[in-house]
């Protein structure tokens, strides 16, 4: 087995375990989560010692689906993987007292080897089928309390936002193949004229929708509706990094007037978003504006052309973002205990 599946598949095999057994959830995603840690750590070594796979799989006719192992594609499979382990460590005891662990873990699970799917994918149209799942995962999991008003609107807000802003990829990613003539990423990101700056300005509108940015950032906010451990996975290293990840893995496509675009709307965005965290007296919904305008600061970095700054800057907040949300989880119990 080709070792660029390692991360994929054991969140997956947790996810219909956890399904079909309908016990031990807890333990089988955990066990899933640091198995794919393992598997990002292993491709990672591999990675810096030049040692780059790449997996072709049945797909379209000419058009076979790709996974591919690289150092930013690996570093980007063990920070998911890793974040994924902390938070499920995280949310066995929040979860505990909880109904629907089944549901709430197997989703869990298939979420994270989503993302790994969408770090490692090589071709447009797997990234795409990844993209699209993790939106799903993300209204699963937001909603998990749809019993309450506040989370049902908050999932449903969240879907509708996020898929308007993916048609922006799906014209961006018709516009590569039918230039380039290849779904293959890397061969397609060579294409130049206005193909170039019409796709990067359809990314920029998918990334905006994904990584919350202004106008499309209030549904972020709303997602704290949610349980802790989702906001916390949500937040930092898996659903809003999707948008920013897009552009990192993107940026030599970027034309001059795409690049343009981009730092402005993570300009406003930071500051928009900076403001309205100031603003904000509920701890989470703090943190989540917070997350808009740390994001906006990534995109100011690809438009600047530093696609590598924007890269160690998502790493640095996928750790201290992630901490946060699960502290503030914790502070929250506090009160609600003893109040």
């Amino acid at each position: 087995m080709s070792a660029v599946l390692l991360p994929i598949l054991p969140p997956l095999i947790a996810a219909l375990a956890v399904l079909i057994l309908r016990r031990g959830s807890a333990a089988l995603a955990l066990a899933g989560a640091t198995l794919s840690l393992a598997g990002g750590v292993r491709l990672l070594a591999g990675a810096l010692d030049g040692q780059a796979e790449t997996l072709l799989l049945p797909g379209l006719p000419d058009m076979p689906l790709r996974l591919v192992s690289g150092p930013m594609t690996a570093l980007l499979s063990v920070a998911v993987a890793t974040v994924g382990t902390f938070v499920l460590v995280y949310a066995i005891g929040y979860m505990k007292r909880e109904s629907g662990q089944a549901r709430f873990y197997a989703v869990m699970s298939l979420f994270l080897a989503a993302m790994q799917a969408l770090v490692l994918a090589g071709d447009w149209v797997l990234l795409l089928a990844a993209w699209e799942l993790i939106g799903l995962c993300s209204y699963l999991l937001i909603g998990f309390w749809f019993q309450r008003p506040e989370a049902a609107n908050a999932a449903s807000r969240a879907f509708l936002y996020t898929r308007s802003a993916d048609l922006g990829l799906y014209v961006a990613i018709f516009i590569l193949i039918g230039s380039s003539g290849t779904s293959e990423i890397a061969a397609s990101l060579e294409v130049g004229g206005s193909a170039s700056t019409a796709a990067g300005l359809l990314l920029l509108l998918a990334a905006m929708g994904k990584s919350a940015q202004v106008p499309l950032q209030d549904w972020l906010m709303r997602a704290m509706a949610g349980p802790t451990p989702v906001s916390a996975l949500l937040h930092s290293a898996t659903l809003v990094a999707a948008g920013a990840i897009l552009l990192i893995r993107s940026a030599t496509l970027l034309s001059p007037e795409a690049l343009f675009a981009i730092g402005l709307v993570g300009g406003i965005t930071t500051v928009a978003a900076g403001v309205i965290a100031l603003a904000e007296r509920d701890l989470k919904r703090l943190l989540a504006a917070s997350t808009a305008s740390q994001y906006g600061l990534m995109l100011i970095a690809v438009g600047a052309g530093v696609p590598t700054a924007a890269l160690l800057h998502l790493l640095a907040h996928a750790a201290i973002k992630s901490t946060l949300f699960l502290a503030a989880g914790d502070f929250q119990h506090a009160r609600e205990y003893r109040f």
